[in-house]
């Protein structure tokens, strides 16, 4: 026979459970919006995935804590949960197609952010969150403290990747690309760049591919190794600065050493190739440094 205090403690759980069940809610909406807006997105936890499509429309599908809302304004849309007290309401597992030329902007805290095929602009927010972007936005900012950011064959003017612990990977064409990590690895594969700033306090930094004609790229690291992955045919100009870094070069044409009075380092400049254009500069306080070619 059920006793008192077993009853109630079996009614605590169906009430939990209940709650647990009214906290999340399925969501299939489509909503009008203007084609080239601005699309605001914010889910704490869970997973956002954004699609550009060829519609003046947006539409939303998943599931969804019931803080979760739509609205479309006159200049776009805005869209997840945005009141601080609905944080513990359970994650969202969203999938969002917005029109392609949008500017999105997505904050979320823990939730994994993937875009693709959005030639807006891009401004991408997490904290633990991975983030991973695909497809041509016409500039990509993305930040996150311990996720990983990954851009996947993209093509775009810009961009701005931060991460404190998470790693940074890119592949595709970026005309002006900044990397910047404390921790986290930077690893620059199958990349075409203009201007290419990769820097890390102690994060492992790796660069492997062709550097284009006039192309120029500096490498700051404290800490962290240095490894450059070049083609045997690179024209580059090479400038480094090293204080207690060691350097590793398998292209073997070194021209100078010189000590330099003001920052008591090691300074040292070489050219590799016929004429060359592109310039490289490479600073390390204590990380070693490599130039390798490529097999």
């Amino acid at each position: 026979m059920m006793t008192r205090r077993q009853a109630l403690l079996l009614i605590a759980l169906l009430a939990l459970g209940a709650q647990d069940a009214t906290a999340q809610r399925k969501i299939n909406v489509r909503y009008a919006v203007v084609p080239a807006g601005f699309v605001r997105i914010a889910a704490p936890s869970g997973n956002v995935q954004v699609r550009g499509w060829n519609r003046d429309s947006l539409a939303v599908s998943g599931t969804v804590p019931q803080a979760f809302n739509v609205e479309i304004t006159r200049q776009g849309a805005k869209v997840g949960v945005w009141s601080d007290d609905a944080t513990s309401d359970g994650p969202a597992q969203i999938t969002v197609y917005i029109p392609a030329r949008s500017h999105l902007w997505v904050k979320t805290a823990d939730a994994e952010i993937q875009v693709r095929d959005v030639s807006g602009g891009l401004d991408l927010f997490s904290i633990t969150g991975a983030i991973i972007v695909g497809g041509a936005p016409r500039e990509v900012y993305a930040e996150s403290m311990q996720g990983a950011i990954r851009l996947v064959d993209v093509k775009t003017a810009t961009a701005r990747l931060k991460t404190a612990g998470g790693a940074i990977r890119t592949s595709g064409h970026i005309a002006d690309l900044t990397a910047v990590s404390v921790a986290g690895a930077i690893e620059i594969v199958r990349t075409s760049f203009g201007r290419a700033r990769l820097e890390s306090v102690q994060g492992e930094i790796n660069f492997a591919g062709a550097v284009q004609p006039a192309a120029v790229m500096d490498v700051i690291n404290h800490a962290g190794p240095i490894t450059l992955s070049l083609p045997a045919h690179t024209a580059a100009d090479f400038t480094f600065n090293l204080y207690e870094a060691d350097l590793q070069d398998e292209f073997g044409i070194k021209k100078r050493w010189m000590m330099s009075n003001k920052f008591k380092a090691r300074e040292m400049t070489f050219g590799v190739g016929d004429r060359p254009s592109a310039r490289l500069m490479i600073r390390s306080f204590k990380g070693p440094v490599a130039i390798r070619k490529l097999p």
